[in-house]
C-alpha cells in the first residue's frame, strides 16, 4: 500500500509532463476570445431562474425536478451572489439540512438526525471522487473547502441513492468544478479581510484548455483567531471561553487528456487541512491548548470512454492518506500520576477502485451498473502515536498503537431507469446495492434497495415518491477507540468486552412523497418525508475513555419541506423555504442530537442594471425552536439577517461587502438541552475580487 502512494504522487507528474508535451506544442490563439467571456457576468440577469440540472441522484445529468430524489442545487452565480463559500453556510439555508456544532466541529443535521462530532454520515464528492477523511469518514464542510472553484453544489437529502454505498447514510453533497469552454487560460481570485476575530481569506482558481487537454487548479487559505466568547453560563472563567480559532488550507487540481495515446485519462490531487480549537470542550472543560487537526491528501486517476454509441465506461482509482491529530490540556491520570497534557497523531491509508458501465438501451431506458472496492487501515506503529507529559516532571511517555485491522468493503450496484407512456411520462428508477464489509473477523453485509417514481402530470407539474435504504458499518476510528478502551478498562469494568467491542452496523430507511412545479418564473416543491434508523452508532465517555456504542432503540423522524423560487422580474429573484422535522426515539434517555424542529429561510437578490452594476442580496434565517430529546424540552430559536453586496469597479474588478447577523442578536446553539454554544455577533467581511 505504501508503494502505491509513492507511485500515486509521481504518476500525476509524469502524466502532466507527457500531456503538456503532446498538447501545448501548438500555439494557443484564442486567449482574447476566452478573456472576453471572463467579465463580471454576475450582474447579468440570465440564469436567475434557469432549471438546474443534477447528477448526484442517478449519476447522470437530469432536471432536478425530474430526479427521483429530493435535491437542492446552488450554481456558481447563486454562491457568488449569496457570498456563501462554505458548505456549512449553504447547508444553513437548505431545506432538510442545518449546521450544528459539537466540541468546536461543525456537522450536518439532516431531517432531524445529526451526524455528530466526526460528521461521518454524509458522503462528500468533488467531481465524483469521495473525499471523506479516511479514519472517521469525516465530511469537510467549513472554510477548508472554499467553493470559489465550484460550478455547482448539490445537496441530496436522505439515503436516496443506491449508487454510493456505506458513506451515503443521511445524504450526499456533490461539488462539480468549473471547466473551461474555450482554448486559453482563465483565472480569478478573492482576497478578504473581516472583523470576525480578525478573519482573513484567500481563494484562487484557474482553468486551462489546450489542443490536447484541459484542467483546473484551485487554492484556498483561511485563518481566524479564537472569539473568546463565553458559554451561556456563569461564572465566566478561562474554562467557559469558546476557543474557536481556525487555520485551513485547500488545494485541488485536475487535468484531463483529450488527445494522443493517453486520451480520456484524468489525473488529480486534493489536499485538505483543517486546524482549530476544540470550542467548548474535549473532556468536560474548555482550554486554549485544546486543538485538533484533520488532514487528507488524495490522488486519483480517472478513465472515461464511450465504447460505442450506447455503452460507456467510467472508472477511477483513488489513494487517500489521512491523519487526525490533536493536543489536550489533560486533567486525568495515567499510571496513578497526574497528567499535564497529551498529544496524539493517528494516520490512515485508503485505496479505492470504482468501475461502472452506462448503457443507453433506448431513448426511454438506461442502465447503470458497476463494482466498488475499498480497503483502508490505521497505520499504527511509529506512523501513529500518543504521547503524555506528566504534571510532576517534564517526562514524556510515548505509546505506539498496533496497526488496525484491514477494513475491506466489496460492493456491487445496479440501477435501471425507464420512462413509460403514462400521461406526460412516468419515470421509474429502481436500483440496489450489496455491500459486504470485513473488519478482522467481523463481517457486515446489507442489501440496500432504492425505488423512485416520478409522474409527469403536465409539462410543469410532477408527483414524486421515493424509497431508500442505507447501511453504515463502524469506521477505523470507532474500531480502534473501542479496542483502546477495552484494553485499558477490561480489568475495571465487568463484561467490558460487550461494552466496548461489539459495535454493529447502523441502518436507515427513508420514505418521501411530494409534488414539484417548474414554470417560467416560478418553481417550487412540497415534500413529506419519514425516516427510521436502527442501531445508531454514537460516541460515549466512561472513566475518561472515549468509545462508541449502538443505540438499540429505533429513531424515527418525519417532516415537511417546502421550497419556492420566484422571478418577480428579470433582475429581482426570491428564494424561500420552510422545513420541519419531528424526531423521536423509543427511549428518551438515548443520546440524540439537539436539532431544529422548524426553520424558515428567505433570500432576495436584486441586480441594479448598468451603469451601476450592483448586486445586493438579503438573507433572513429563522429557526423557530430546538428540541432536546435528552431533556424532552423545546428551546427558543433565533433570527439572523445577512447581506451581501457586490459592486463592479472595472469589467474585471469588483468589491464585495458581506455583513452577517446585522441585528447583532445574541445567539446560542443547544448542547444537551441548554442554549450553550455562542454564535458570532455582528461582523463584516470585505473582499477584493479580480478575474483575468
Amino acid at each position: 500500500m505504501i508503494k502505491f502512494f509513492k507511485s500515486a504522487i509521481v504518476l500525476p507528474l509524469i502524466l502532466i509532463w507527457a500531456s503538456t508535451t503532446i498538447s501545448f506544442g501548438q500555439e494557443i490563439d484564442s486567449i482574447s476570445t476566452l478573456h472576453s467571456k471572463n467579465k463580471l457576468n454576475i450582474f447579468s440577469p440570465d440564469e436567475l431562474l434557469n432549471t438546474p440540472t443534477t447528477y448526484v441522484a442517478t449519476k447522470q445529468e437530469e432536471s432536478v425536478f425530474d430526479a427521483p430524489a429530493s435535491i437542492t442545487v446552488y450554481g456558481k452565480k447563486d454562491i457568488e451572489r449569496l457570498g456563501y463559500y462554505s458548505l456549512s453556510d449553504l447547508a444553513g439555508i437548505t431545506s432538510g439540512y442545518s449546521t450544528l456544532s459539537l466540541s468546536g466541529e461543525k456537522y450536518f443535521e439532516t431531517r432531524g438526525q445529526g451526524a455528530g462530532f466526526d460528521n461521518s454520515k454524509h458522503l462528500l464528492l468533488i467531481d465524483g471522487i469521495p473525499v471523506n477523511h479516511a479514519r472517521a469518514y469525516k465530511a469537510f464542510m467549513e472554510e477548508e473547502v472554499p467553493l470559489l472553484f465550484a460550478e455547482k453544489v448539490e445537496f441530496l437529502k436522505g439515503p436516496a441513492s443506491a449508487l454510493y454505498g456505506p458513506s451515503a447514510f443521511y445524504g450526499v453533497v456533490n461539488i462539480t468544478s468549473k471547466s473551461p469552454d474555450s482554448i486559453g487560460t482563465l483565472a480569478e481570485g478573492k482576497l478578504s479581510f473581516g472583523t470576525l476575530n480578525s478573519n482573513r481569506r484567500v481563494m484562487a482558481s484557474a482553468l486551462i484548455k489546450g489542443e490536447g487537454g484541459e484542467g483546473n487548479i484551485s487554492f484556498g487559505y483561511y485563518q481566524k483567531n479564537a472569539s473568546h466568547n463565553t458559554f451561556n453560563q456563569k461564572p465566566v472563567t478561562d474554562s467557559t471561553m469558546y476557543w474557536d480559532d481556525q487555520k485551513n488550507l485547500f488545494l485541488n487540481s485536475s487535468y484531463k487528456i483529450t488527445s494522443g495515446i493517453l486520451k480520456n485519462i484524468s489525473i488529480g490531487t486534493i489536499y485538505i487541512n483543517k486546524s482549530g480549537g476544540l470550542g467548548e470542550s474535549w473532556f468536560p472543560y474548555s482550554n486554549e491548548m485544546n486543538e485538533i487537526n484533520w488532514q487528507t491528501f488524495i490522488t486519483y486517476l480517472k478513465y472515461e470512454k464511450a465504447l460505442n454509441r450506447k455503452l460507456s465506461l467510467e472508472s477511477y482509482i483513488k489513494g487517500n492518506l489521512s491523519s487526525e491529530s490533536g493536543q489536550l490540556a489533560n486533567r486525568t491520570t495515567l499510571n496513578n500520576r497526574k497528567l499535564h497534557s497529551s498529544y496524539y497523531d493517528e494516520k490512515q491509508q485508503d485505496f479505492e477502485f470504482l468501475g461502472q458501465l452506462r448503457w443507453a438501451y433506448s431513448k426511454n431506458t438506461n442502465f447503470v451498473g458497476g463494482v466498488n472496492y475499498d480497503v483502508r487501515q490505521g497505520l499504527g506503529k511509529k506512523k501513529s502515536y500518543s504521547s503524555f507529559i506528566f504534571a510532576d516532571s517534564s517526562e514524556m511517555l510515548y505509546i505506539y498503537p498496533e496497526p488496525s485491522p484491514l477494513v475491506h468493503t466489496y460492493s456491487v450496484f445496479a440501477q435501471l431507469q425507464s420512462t413509460l407512456n403514462v400521461l406526460k411520462g412516468l419515470l421509474i428508477t429502481a436500483g440496489f446495492r450489496e455491500d459486504i464489509r470485513t473488519i478482522g473477523q467481523q463481517q457486515f453485509s446489507r442489501f440496500s434497495p432504492r425505488v423512485g417514481i416520478v409522474q409527469k402530470l403536465t409539462n410543469s407539474v410532477n408527483i414524486k415518491a421515493m424509497y431508500g435504504h442505507a447501511l453504515r458499518a463502524p469506521s477505523i476510528k470507532e474500531i480502534t477507540l473501542n479496542e483502546e478502551a477495552f484494553n485499558k478498562l477490561r480489568d475495571t469494568i465487568p463484561n467490558s468486552s460487550g461494552v466496548f467491542k461489539d459495535v454493529i452496523a447502523e441502518t436507515i430507511e427513508s420514505y418521501e412523497a411530494g409534488i414539484t412545479v417548474n414554470k417560467k418564473k416560478l418553481s417550487g416543491s412540497i415534500l413529506f418525508f419519514y425516516n427510521n434508523s436502527k442501531n445508531k452508532i454514537v460516541g460515549k465517555s466512561m472513566l475518561s475513555e472515549n468509545f462508541y456504542h449502538n443505540i438499540p432503540q429505533a429513531i424515527g423522524a418525519k417532516g415537511l419541506e417546502v421550497d419556492i423560487q420566484y422571478l418577480i422580474r428579470s433582475n429581482l429573484k426570491i428564494m424561500a423555504n420552510v422545513a420541519t422535522a419531528h424526531t423521536r426515539a423509543s427511549d428518551v434517555d438515548s443520546v440524540l442530537t439537539d436539532y431544529p424542529t422548524s426553520k424558515i429561510n428567505l433570500a432576495v437578490n436584486y441586480l441594479l442594471p448598468a451603469p451601476f452594476k450592483l448586486s445586493s442580496t438579503i438573507i433572513v434565517k429563522r429557526i423557530n425552536d430546538y428540541y432536546s430529546p435528552l431533556k424532552n424540552t423545546y428551546l427558543p430559536g433565533n433570527t439572523c439577517i445577512d447581506a451581501n453586496i457586490i459592486a463592479a469597479v472595472t469589467t474585471n474588478l469588483s468589491i464585495e461587502f458581506m455583513a452577517r447577523n446585522i441585528l447583532n442578536q445574541r445567539m446560542y446553539l443547544p448542547l444537551n438541552g441548554e442554549k450553550m454554544i455562542p454564535l458570532p455577533g455582528r461582523n463584516y467581511l470585505v473582499t477584493l475580487a479580480y478575474k483575468f
